[in-house]
């Protein structure tokens, strides 16, 4: 969720590492999925998403809890 801020790039990466396979990327709301009314702001780091694919993306802002529970039951089927 939100947009992945430079000082956050590193620490995702971090995380991501530390997570056993098989890995899910949900981007969850509009600031993560497009980086919102932060697109283009020099304090996003946007390189994660383009390393690795995103299996799900959750439209809102805020996102809906039944459209995040409906978009993960339909990945996971």
């Amino acid at each position: 969720t939100g947009p992945v801020s430079e000082n956050m790039a590193e620490p995702l990466q971090i995380c991501y590492d530390a997570v056993p396979d098989p890995k899910i990327i949900i981007l969850a709301g509009t600031d993560a999925i497009s980086g919102g009314i932060f697109e283009g702001s020099p304090a996003l780091e946007r390189g994660f998403l383009h390393k690795y694919p995103v299996d799900l993306f959750v439209p809102g802002n805020p996102v809906h809890p039944l459209t995040f529970i409906n978009g993960v039951l339909d990945l996971i089927r």
